[in-house]
């Protein structure tokens, strides 16, 4: 599950300006237009993680409680944004719902 939520929060933590994602980037030898978020993306296909929760086995019902526990984690502690309930829950919803989009 971490594996497969990495790419969106890594978006997210982008989008909060956080430097630290770019230098990431960086550092994976990103080229441009592609970031740090992309290249976890392909690298979890490459290795055969799926592309959403419903193949994990989580469903709407799961969406709350898991974001829940996203947002209360210790292990968010010492990263420089912290999202919020509604972000984990946006980001779980985006990983629920590729299932229809492909």
């Amino acid at each position: 599950l971490s594996a497969l939520a990495m790419p969106p929060v890594l978006r997210l933590f982008e989008a909060e300006g956080n430097e630290k994602i770019q230098a990431l980037s960086q550092a994976m030898g990103c080229k441009p237009g592609k970031s740090a978020a992309d290249m976890v993306e392909e690298l979890n296909g490459k290795v055969g993680i799926p592309p959403t929760i419903a193949a994990l086995g989580y469903g709407e019902a799961d969406l709350d409680e898991l974001a829940s526990d996203a947002a209360n984690s210790f292990f968010n502690t010492p990263s420089p944004y912290r999202p919020t309930f509604d972000e984990y829950r946006d980001i779980l919803d985006g990983l629920l719902a590729r299932r229809a989009s492909g």
